[in-house]
């Protein structure tokens, strides 16, 4: 039973990983909801400054994720505070427009990643991080 658990934690770890890569670089691709010149008006909002903090946040939860599927403790906590850097960043960047399947993603990837904390602290497998 142990490690049909620890089984599921690294497939959820992983796929909760893998998501918002696929959302944040293969779907808007495929998917444009409204105009390039609409989009651009929006992105060039962005100044240097926020993507350094984008792209922190994202090597953040990549180190998290690896720190995860490895079972080190410090991963767990790296986690969380990736979850309370993210929240910053949203309340600091501007609008989007989404299509619905880039934000149907985003959701899935959310709530994987809350499971996947949820796992490492609540469950049998937080014994392993020890």
């Amino acid at each position: 039973m142990n490690n049909i658990n620890s089984l599921w934690f690294r497939t959820i770890t992983i796929v909760s990983a893998i998501l918002p890569l696929i959302s944040a670089l293969i779907i808007p691709r495929f998917v444009q909801s409204i105009p390039y010149e609409h989009t651009k008006l929006i992105y060039e909002e962005y100044n240097l400054q926020f993507q350094f903090f984008v792209l922190f946040n994202f090597a953040l939860g990549i180190l998290s994720s690896i720190g995860l599927l490895m079972y080190w403790n410090w991963a767990r906590i790296m986690s969380l505070v990736g979850i309370v850097f993210s929240f910053i960043l949203y309340a600091a960047s501007a609008y989007f427009v989404d299509s619905g399947l880039k934000v149907a993603v985003d959701y899935v990837a959310t709530s994987l990643g809350g499971a996947v904390i949820t796992l490492a602290y609540f469950s049998p497998i937080a014994k392993r991080f020890r």
